[in-house]
């Protein structure tokens, strides 16, 4: 009964290290990415359309205008902080229609480069190439499952599908994968481009970029979208995952630096033992004659004791490189309390306003906003335990809110 006991203990600790594992794993799925969520321009009608009333631009010129735009403004990105980025859209709610079937479904707007920053595991087919990103062609990629709902076929490659009124072709079926903060069973990617000339009504423009490490990416982008377009929300992934997974890594600090001193006790009782050892057969014979089995005794030791610096340093640094990711934690002084309180409320600054915004907005209980207010966002304050943090951007209709997670 004993040994059954013990045989328990041993599996409930590799389950709770599986689960660790699984866990860690899951928050690295998160990535870097930096995101910026901004309610998007309101159509052109045909009262402003052109200023002598004889050119009628199309009704989402708007976001092109704003595209342009940010391609000028961000032209730096491309060689010093940023691997690639794009702007794209999102359409929360609208009807899709293949054949006789129709389904509510969410559609995300791709833009340049968009499938090169968020990866898609197709199933069949393909994606768009980016001539067609670029030209707005009317294809469409769907998900597997709203593939099967409108067509019962897995792979309606080259039917039509109908999105307010537009008629697509269908390129590419992509896995399913409905991420956290999305309330759509269903989602079709369609290029942004393609909605220029329409009536389609976008909720929201998403910029997302993958930065160069140790480039202050973070401050760059900030900087360029804040100017672009004031009024969005930035989500930084990679502080969100390490924000989430701080209690997992001061958990392996405790458990490595627990390892790495009963090893440095076990050397040094190893050491201890061959001192004494060594003394006793010096009695017995020459220390000419134990010199070699000395020598070699002292390289492993300090092998041993060497191993034990590195793993050191490698914990050292493991436990403090969130501080390289929120610079904002360290105060200026370490020892004045003055700083150390100034850098306390300087962390919690935004946090607050955000809370005191949303509040005000009456954004907490997930909608706001009435039919004929103009868009808004605002970033919604997480769980003390580092949770999903949403962003809410309503405009009379369901609110938009935007995942803080990466993946197909």
């Amino acid at each position: 009964m004993k040994k059954l006991g013990k045989w328990w203990q041993w599996a409930l600790l590799a389950a709770f290290a599986a689960a660790l594992v699984f866990g860690g794993v899951q928050a690295k799925q998160v990535g870097d990415h930096l995101q910026y969520l901004v309610p998007a321009p309101a159509q052109q009608t045909e009262d402003n359309s052109g200023e002598d009333g004889d050119t009628k631009a199309a009704p989402n010129q708007p976001i092109a205008d704003q595209v342009k735009a940010l391609e000028n403004a961000a032209g730096e990105w491309d060689t010093t902080t940023m691997l690639r980025w794009t702007i794209g859209g999102v359409i929360e709610k609208t009807s899709i229609s293949g054949g006789d079937i129709s389904s509510d479904t969410r559609v995300e707007l791709v833009g340049k480069y968009g499938f090169q920053v968020r990866l898609k595991l197709l199933r069949y087919g393909r994606l768009p190439y980016e001539e067609e990103l670029k030209s707005g062609r009317k294809v469409a990629v769907l998900d597997e499952d709203l593939a099967l709902k409108l067509f019962r076929v897995a792979d309606p490659l080259g039917r039509k599908v109908y999105i307010n009124g537009e008629s697509y072709e269908v390129i590419g079926i992509a896995r399913h994968s409905k991420r956290v903060g999305e309330y759509q069973a269903y989602t079709a990617y369609i290029p942004l481009n393609s909605v220029i000339e329409t009536s389609t009504t976008v909720d929201a423009l998403l910029v997302e970029a993958i930065p160069k490490p140790g480039t202050g990416a973070s401050v760059s982008f900030k900087s360029v979208v804040t100017g672009w377009q004031s009024g969005g929300s930035m989500f930084d992934l990679g502080k969100e995952g390490m924000s989430a997974t701080l209690w997992l890594r001061v958990l392996l600090f405790l458990v490595g630096m627990t390892v790495l001193l009963r090893f440095i006790a076990f050397l040094n009782g190893r050491v201890k033992h061959y001192g004494k050892r060594y003394r006793q057969r010096l009695q017995e014979k020459y220390a000419i004659s134990l010199m070699p089995e000395l020598t070699g005794a002292v390289l492993l030791f300090i092998l041993g004791y060497g191993v034990s610096a590195i793993f050191a340093a490698l914990l050292m640094n493991y436990i403090i490189q969130p501080v390289y990711t929120f610079p904002e934690w360290i105060p200026t002084v370490l020892v004045e309390w003055k700083d150390i309180a100034k850098a306390f409320w300087n962390v919690w600054q935004d946090t607050a306003a955000s809370l005191a915004g949303a509040a005000g907005a009456g954004l907490l209980g997930g909608r706001g906003g009435t039919a004929g207010r103009p868009l808004r966002a605002d970033a919604l304050v997480p769980s003390a335990g580092g949770g999903q943090r949403e962003c809410a951007v309503s405009s009379g209709r369901d609110s938009l809110r935007h995942p803080h997670a990466q993946g197909d």
